[in-house]
């Protein structure tokens, strides 16, 4: 994945360590591809939602589907596949 790139993948509805994985289906326009060892977190993000859970990745990019930026943990994404910009 690059920016640019529209990727569709499965992503927790509530992407929480304690709450049960309820799976919804998104589509992606990448803006930004983060890794987070590089580039850490703002020190209150953990504070703020310690139960999120993180990976070392995180993909922030346009949800077409809603019109909205937002940001997913690539370790919580499944079933990712890269689709032609045509098909958006």
């Amino acid at each position: 994945m690059t920016a640019g790139d529209v990727v569709e993948f499965l992503y927790p509805r509530h992407n929480y360590a304690h709450a049960p994985l309820r799976w919804v289906a998104r589509r992606v326009r990448v803006k930004e591809i983060r890794d987070i060892t590089e580039q850490p977190l703002d020190p209150i993000t953990p504070v703020l939602n310690p139960h999120l859970r993180r990976s070392a990745v995180l993909l922030v990019g346009e949800d077409v589907t809603i019109g909205q930026e937002r940001s997913f943990y690539v370790g919580s994404m499944v079933n990712v596949r890269r689709i032609d910009g045509n098909d958006v």
